[in-house]
């Protein structure tokens, strides 16, 4: 019986047209059940094993926290680099404006010195034309004060000089004043020490602590040129030859003087 229903299966099968299609490599069955998905088993690590597991993660930490800090300290180091700087530059800016402000007042101070000696001078003129009835006779002595002292010895002229740049400028500032004999020792002192080394026998002229303490009172220059810095083409005073030492002290002995007066 069982044969026959067989038979007429593959009957129908066969008069429908359906033939069997057999199994394709590779292709999965869909009604299969797929294997789960197993997890990887654990591996356990012994005691020698997780010790050293630990230094390793320890020692990447430190590193990482030294790093860490050197790139911190090398930030801290670039921004007080940077204020330093900028505490410089405002600084210097500071002392060059504090240098033209010292520069104005003295200037200042000159004008006021000239304008009240030629107001004394007018009032002493109208005093003699009220008094003899003429005009006051004009001091030639002080337009050839210069021609004069030419014959004159440089131990002479060099103290002349000292004693015109105290009397000259008694009106200005005596600290200026003083940091201007305080230069001249310095320079005709460097001379003294060093007679043979050309450095110390120049001065240049538009140096700013030069043009600030020295070149703008009223003789300064001139005893410069009694102990011997000559006015050269360019831009220094120089002692050409071998340098006066006996006028040298000289001068350091009349400044001397003169710094005690004040």
């Amino acid at each position: 019986m069982e044969m026959v229903s067989t038979t007429a299966e593959q009957s129908k099968i066969e008069g429908s047209g359906i033939t069997e299609v057999p199994p394709v490599e590779g292709l999965e069955n869909p009604l299969a059940e797929k294997d789960s998905e197993v997890p990887p088993a654990v591996t356990e690590l012994s005691k020698e094993e997780a010790l050293e597991k630990a230094y390793q993660l320890q020692a990447k930490r430190r590193q990482q926290r030294i790093a860490e800090e050197s790139r911190e300290e090398a930030e801290r180091e670039r921004n007080r680099i940077l204020q330093t700087r900028a505490m410089q530059d405002q600084l210097t800016k500071q002392e060059v404006s504090n240098r033209k402000q010292v520069i104005e007042q003295i200037k200042k101070e000159k004008e006021a010195h000239a304008k009240e000696r030629k107001r004394q001078e007018d009032l002493v003129k109208e005093e003699w034309q009220e008094r003899f009835g003429t005009e006051y006779p004009e001091d030639s002595a002080a337009a050839d004060e210069t021609e004069a002292l030419k014959g004159k010895s440089g131990r002479k002229l060099v103290a002349y000089w000292c004693n015109r740049l105290l009397t000259a400028n008694k009106e200005c500032n005596k600290d200026n004043l003083k940091k201007c004999l305080s230069c001249l020792k310095i320079y005709i002192n460097n001379v003294i020490i060093h007679p043979s080394d050309q450095k110390y026998r120049k001065i240049k002229k538009s140096n700013e602590a030069f043009q600030t303490r020295v070149a703008c009172f009223s003789g300064a220059i001139e005893l410069l040129e009694a102990v011997g810095f000559k006015n050269e083409e360019g831009d220094f005073y120089i002692i050409q030859g071998s340098p006066d030492l006996f006028l040298l002290g000289c001068a350091m002995k009349y400044i001397n003087l003169q710094l005690e007066r004040i």
